[in-house]
């Protein structure tokens, strides 16, 4: 609010300059609050107010053209005049005479608001209720002009302010005036809905009127967020039709698709991702992959090619649907909207969950890279949204020979990332699958089944589970001898954590057999000084002399 006073209340020694102040940000995050308050605020240090619905063209000219009932009738023409009384006169001269009396040299101290200006201007689009704003502006350097908008390029007409989510103790006051009470719990649902100001304002109003507390209200909203905007809309429709959070961001989403089906798509992409970290470098290692003639044409634009990326990232922050993290090359989305794109988009959910499965696995990286823990930390989000999808919308592909290749490997590396980062569980789970997916697909001694029942004997391993492990590492070693050899790497690799494992359990002969192999194969592979054979040589040492 400090801004917006500082920017736009008269003054007398700028009082014959025009102000214009552009206040932008997601839809429902409370643009047309903040503008409200400001003019009940404020209204006393205007000579005239005036408001004008700028979400079309149409409603726009007929919004300023409205205004003529309200000006002194003397200083109008004979048609503003009959519009004011009965409506029947040329709309566009009505809005010229309106604008002209607004550049009256004597008439410079009004403040017009256009809310909610949100449709893209631009010839590409051709969209028959877009318009240039700044054609409605009048003429004389006077007066002040409050713009809202969602897009954030109108940042060029003047002085902006960007709104954020609203904070703790503003979020359990809307709760509070829109529930009529305050209630327990309330700092939690905020929370849960990261300051929206709509989603806390119908979350409030929906609770008061099915006398819903809070407990019960975050259940529905984790288990059943379609059904619950919906009643949420269906409620909100007796009150203001555009006001509902099942339909306030469908305007921007279809004027982004008009503009550019890639920008579109990343978002809907995004709805399978984690919401609160996406960067560029997450996506192009999924084009690396056998599988890259296989991914939709617009991702392979997308994340072939940094400038695409970087015209369809200008893009959703052109509309206010993502944001930058603290001017880095990493961006997030608010995790309403993310609720809304993941549940809008029905049609695309398999596509969109096999292409987020593949992206994260392609991302994961080995004990090779630079800074790989810091890597699989940052990926980790990403992997538990992709892992939570799995079940819900993956089962058909997975019967699918065509998706099994990629889909098992996939989840082969989702299982190492889960290891590394101690999630056995999911480790486990994912590893399975793979398992079962890669016997399907190519048989139970295939060299790349065979890797997985390596990784799931490490992961036994690792959690103590001696015996599984045992007869997983068994089985890996047994097939890669008959597909590589005895002597092969990926062999004594299997033949090395059957060592470890019986050294773990106390069973050093078996141990020594095995690293007595091991230690003579890396020699020969690797030389005498390497330091696997090194460090297999000390395991060996050392189980002699236990």
């Amino acid at each position: 609010m400090t801004r917006l006073t500082q920017a736009l209340l008269p003054t007398s020694t700028d009082q014959m300059r025009r102000k214009v102040f552009i206040l932008h940000g997601l839809g429902g995050i409370g643009k047309t609050q903040i503008s409200v308050e400001f003019t009940r605020k404020y209204q006393g240090s205007y000579s005239a107010v005036f408001w004008i619905d700028g979400s079309s063209k149409e409603r726009l000219r007929r919004s300023i053209a409205d205004l003529a009932s309200r000006l002194p009738q003397h200083q109008l023409s004979e048609g503003s005049r009959n519009y004011s009384r009965n409506g029947t006169a040329n709309v566009d001269e009505v809005v010229e005479d309106v604008l002209k009396w607004l550049s009256q040299p004597s008439n410079n101290q009004w403040l017009l608001t256009f809310d909610n200006v949100d449709r893209e201007f631009s010839v590409p689009l051709r969209d028959p209720e877009a318009f240039d704003v700044k054609e409605y502006f009048p003429t004389a350097d006077q007066g002040s002009i409050l713009i809202t908008s969602r897009l954030a390029s109108l940042w060029q007409l003047g002085t902006d302010m960007r709104l954020e989510p609203v904070n703790e103790v503003q979020g359990e006051s809307i709760l509070e005036n829109s529930l009529g009470r305050s209630t327990e719990g309330s700092l939690e649902l905020v929370n849960l809905l990261q300051g929206l100001p709509l989603a806390i304002n119908q979350a409030g109003s929906y609770m008061r009127k099915t006398g819903t507390n809070v407990s019960e209200y975050i259940e529905l909203y984790n288990q059943a967020w379609a059904r619950l905007m919906e009643k949420q809309h269906l409620s909100t429709l007796r009150e203001d039709a555009d006001r509902s959070i099942l339909t306030t961001w469908t305007l921007s989403f279809n004027s982004l698709r008009l503009q550019s089906e890639d920008a579109a798509n990343l978002l809907m992409l995004w709805a399978f991702l984690d919401n609160r970290d996406l960067w560029y470098e997450l996506l192009t290692p999924a084009l690396d992959l056998a599988i890259a003639d296989e991914v939709p044409h617009w991702f392979a634009r997308c994340a072939g090619d940094k400038l695409e990326f970087k015209e369809c990232i200008g893009l959703l922050l052109e509309y206010s649907f993502i944001d930058t993290k603290n001017g880095s090359s990493s961006f997030s989305m608010h995790s309403v909207l993310h609720h809304w794109c993941f549940h809008t988009f029905e049609e695309n959910k398999a596509t969109m969950s096999w292409l987020a499965l593949i992206i994260v696995a392609s991302t994961v990286p080995s004990e090779t890279v630079l800074h790989y823990s810091l890597i699989q930390r940052r990926l980790l989000p990403h992997c538990d949204h992709v892992y939570s999808m799995l079940q819900r919308y993956l089962q058909d592909a997975f019967k699918n020979r065509e998706y099994l290749p990629s889909l098992s490997g996939a989840c082969n590396q989702l299982g190492l990332l889960y290891s590394d980062q101690g999630k056995m569980k999911e480790a486990e789970d994912m590893y399975l699958r793979a398992l079962a997916g890669k016997e399907k697909a190519w048989g139970p001694e295939h060299t790349s089944t065979l890797g997985t029942v390596n990784n799931l004997g490490v992961l036994y391993s690792d959690q103590g589970k001696m015996k599984e492990a045992e007869d997983v590492y068994l089985r890996a070693l047994a097939g890669k001898e008959k597909a590589w050899g005895p002597e092969h790497k990926q062999t004594l690799d299997t033949r090395y954590n059957l060592g470890l494992l019986y050294k773990e359990r106390s069973m050093f002969g078996k141990a020594v057999q095995q690293f007595k192999y091991v230690v003579q194969g890396y020699t020969k592979l690797l030389g005498p000084e390497h330091s696997e054979t090194v460090e297999a040589l000390n395991q060996l040492e050392n189980c002699e002399v236990d």
